[in-house]
């Protein structure tokens, strides 16, 4: 009962630091993909007031 506590344990950390890197990933991706469109709508702002 003792190992399969400890086993029951370690597939647990072992499937949060899994899900922790994939959240990780997955939320740089937003937040490069968030500041890229940032930027975009920065620079087309800027475009459209020397072009006017």
């Amino acid at each position: 009962m003792q190992l399969k506590n400890t086993v029951l344990a370690i597939i647990a950390i072992i499937l949060a630091i899994i899900i922790i890197k994939v959240l990780w990933w997955f939320t740089a991706i937003i937040l490069k993909l968030v500041i890229f469109l940032i930027v975009v709508y920065i620079i087309y702002s800027f475009l459209k007031k020397l072009l006017n």
